[in-house]
């Protein structure tokens, strides 16, 4: 139902754009790069090692760094949509297994996908407003893995879910603005976690 609400938001978006006066309006893209936090806490596989009644010990690297290139259509200086493409980087697990055998190994996900979303924006001063989002990300995951006495393994998953975000911009000139953002993005990568994103970028107007 969300789904179905955001989709709904970036269709309504474009068609009340055409009754709003469009001031400001026009093309722009960007790139941005900033700190991930994949929030993996390894809990599907510990609660394995659990049941089995192994002792072990985990070691977990979920932040990384993450960019993201975008373009979106200004309708006027409050309403917009944008679609983009982010690689939230990739989080990696080492684990060491005691008893009932000595086992170690480790894997690492990526985690990527293309975005679209509603962007409202709220003017504080002549070149300096503040803007919220909400859309949807169409995420893909790629696991990697190794097993001692066992090999190298891979897969993969995919969805799509909602996201949401808040940011600022400060507009250098007519064409380039600075643009700093905080994004969550909703139930992505093969545990269904909830990932952050702190960027900074700039965006350019055609």
């Amino acid at each position: 139902m969300q789904k179905t609400l955001i989709a709904a938001g970036l269709v309504a978006a474009c068609f009340l754009a055409t009754d709003l006066q469009a001031q400001e309006s026009g093309i722009y893209f960007g790139g941005a790069l900033g700190l991930t936090n994949l929030d993996e806490h390894g809990t599907g596989f510990a609660e394995s090692l659990d049941l089995a009644g192994a002792s072990y010990t985990l070691d977990i690297d979920d932040n990384d760094m993450g960019w993201k290139f975008f373009a979106g259509y200004q309708f006027n200086r409050n309403v917009g949509v944008e679609i983009g493409y982010t690689d939230l980087g990739s989080a990696d697990l080492d684990y060491v297994v005691t008893s009932p055998a000595d086992v170690t190994g480790s894997a690492s996900s990526d985690i990527s996908g293309f975005t679209a979303d509603v962007v409202l924006a709220w003017p504080l001063a002549d070149r300096f407003d503040v803007f919220a989002k909400a859309g949807l990300v169409f995420w893909d995951a790629d696991l990697k893995a190794n097993v001692t006495s066992v090999g190298d393994f891979s897969g993969d998953d995919d969805g799509t879910d909602i996201k949401f975000g808040l940011g600022a911009r400060y507009a250098f000139t007519d064409q380039m603005s600075l643009r700093l953002e905080w994004e969550r993005y909703n139930n992505v990568s093969f545990n269904k976690n909830d990932t952050d994103m702190f960027s900074v970028g700039l965006q350019f107007r055609y």
